[in-house]
């Protein structure tokens, strides 16, 4: 329960769900993501450190730039242990 509880609090930032939700729909680059979003790049990384380091976000080398996107699975497996944690 500690853990569900941790990761929870890692999406508790509004940011970090905005993020998600773009790179949901497409996959950007850090300073692209940064400029659309309108955040400072510093920030940014630590918010997609947090994010990649939950497992909710994919990374994809291409050239030079590492391209994130939103993992649609590793988020469904966590809500669905939430949901067993809760109910079970």
């Amino acid at each position: 329960l500690d853990e569900v509880s941790t990761t929870l609090r890692s999406l508790s930032e509004r940011r970090r769900l905005d993020v998600l939700r773009r790179l949901a729909k497409t996959s950007c680059y850090g300073l692209e993501l940064a400029e659309s979003m309108n955040m400072d790049r510093g920030n940014l990384s630590r918010l997609l450190s947090v994010l990649t380091s939950q497992g909710f976000l994919k990374q994809e080398k291409e050239n030079q730039r590492i391209y994130y996107r939103t993992n649609r699975e590793a988020m469904q497996v966590f809500f669905d242990r939430v949901m067993a944690e809760i109910f079970d």
